[in-house]
């Protein structure tokens, strides 16, 4: 009961201090260590094997067709890719592409920075980070090398995406680090 109360308090205060990566002018970084663009959550009681087939088995319950999503390297690695609905600018719902990929080794998971493939809402009106992607109709930083955003939408945009991402991984990493016990009254 102590231990169901403690990871409950650290759940919490994890929902509203999340920040495991941050958007910048050359796409994501760690939050923690901008040095790094990777994650690594710490799991001391499964081996590789456990923490890939738990990824696995959460992954897949996540998504209505995971054959579409998910991509492996049996025990070592799971790659998804996905389209997400946003509400970042102009009203508009914007679909994002990413992609993020988690490696395993015995009482670690590493989770990569994702990787924004593409932002674009109905109109094929598209988003970028930065500069790079010239035929965008709307980077959210400017397209010099500055490393400002471009304005409020820009802020808008990059505050959003980052949300919904880390609360993603923030999601996963609470499933990972859950002891659940397994059930087996069917």
């Amino acid at each position: 009961m102590k231990n169901l109360i403690t990871l409950i308090l650290i759940a919490c205060s994890s929902v509203v201090h999340a920040q495991f990566f941050q958007i910048t002018p050359t796409g994501f970084i760690s939050k923690i260590d901008p040095t790094k663009d990777y994650y690594v959550v710490n799991h001391s009681k499964l081996n590789q094997q456990e923490l890939y087939k738990k990824s696995l088995i959460y992954f897949n319950g996540q998504f209505s067709s995971p054959k579409n999503v998910i991509s492996t390297v049996e025990n070592e690695s799971i790659t998804l890719n996905f389209y997400d609905k946003y509400n970042i600018i102009m009203s508009s719902i914007w679909n994002v592409n990413m992609s993020y990929t988690f490696n395993f080794k015995d009482g670690k998971v590493k989770i990569s920075a994702p990787y924004i493939v593409r932002i674009f809402n109905d109109n094929l009106n598209t988003i970028s980070i930065n500069k790079t992607n010239e035929g965008s109709n709307f980077p959210i930083y400017k397209r010099n090398d500055s490393g400002e955003l471009r304005g409020s939408d820009g802020l808008k945009a990059k505050t959003i995406i980052e949300q919904k991402t880390n609360a993603f991984v923030l999601q996963f990493i609470n499933h990972i680090i859950t002891d659940t016990p397994k059930k087996d009254d069917w």
